[in-house]
């Protein structure tokens, strides 16, 4: 039938991309030799040579500007690594005749671009590493890793606005308890900004349900209390918190 001949005409079109693409990633060992460097760039990272671990990850990108993934008309290409974001992809994906390939399993794009968007953030080139974050949403606009690493890019170059669009935006899509703690403290740094005190207070209260240990609910609490003391609040309010401060320390 027509239809099996266009999957199949499919099938082998995405083929040859396949193997070209990895043709122009066997100077690196191939998948599993490009995610080494990126561990071994993560790894420079943590150890502060940041000008190395953004040399080891630099010609990945350059690699990426030629990969024959454009999306189109016809074929949209992701790459998403996180199950639980390709399952919250197919959630929130429109019905479309388009037909959409996750090509992580070829080439983790995704993470060279974020890990490049955290390097060039710690060698604080706050520009640069928005310019990476963006285009990692490209190919997943539901990560919340990228989306948090833009928050956080916009934050320090004090874009207020675009940090507090993209937070929200993030929440729809965060599921594990660290997820919604960055996000609360985003927003604590946004409001703090805005000098709404009260707003900082709320969401202290609210991150105390993601911590995961009584260090950081003590920690949580400590902030509580001294947001607390910058200004009087309804009595309500401020009993509540003065409370939840003498549990916890």
């Amino acid at each position: 039938t027509p239809q099996i001949k266009k999957q199949i005409l499919d099938d082998v079109y995405f083929q040859i991309k396949t193997d070209a693409f990895r043709t122009s990633m066997e100077k690196f060992g191939g998948r599993k030799g490009i995610t080494g460097i990126m561990l071994k760039s993560s790894d420079e990272a943590k150890k502060g040579n940041l000008a190395q671990a953004s040399e080891l990850t630099k010609p990945l990108v350059e690699m990426l500007q030629d990969n024959p993934f454009v999306s189109n008309d016809f074929f949209h290409y992701v790459s998403i690594s996180e199950e639980m974001e390709w399952f919250i992809y197919l959630h929130y994906k429109e019905p479309s005749r388009i037909l959409t390939r996750n090509v992580n399993f070829i080439c983790p794009i995704e993470h060279i671009l974020l890990r490049s968007g955290f390097n060039a953030f710690e060698r604080k080139d706050y520009f640069e590493a928005e310019k990476y974050f963006l285009e990692a949403k490209k190919w997943n606009p539901f990560s919340v890793n990228g989306l948090r690493g833009l928050s956080l890019a916009y934050r320090n170059q004090k874009k207020w606005n675009e940090l507090l669009i993209t937070v929200k935006e993030c929440f729809k899509y965060a599921y594990r308890p660290s997820h919604f703690k960055s996000l609360y403290n985003l927003l604590i740094d946004y409001f703090a900004e805005k000098d709404k005190d009260k707003d900082a207070l709320c969401c202290n209260y609210l991150k105390m349900f993601y911590v995961e240990s009584d260090s950081d609910r003590k920690k949580v609490a400590r902030d509580i209390q001294f947001l607390h003391r910058i200004e009087k609040y309804e009595n309500g309010i401020k009993r509540t918190t003065g409370k939840l401060c003498d549990d916890y320390l």
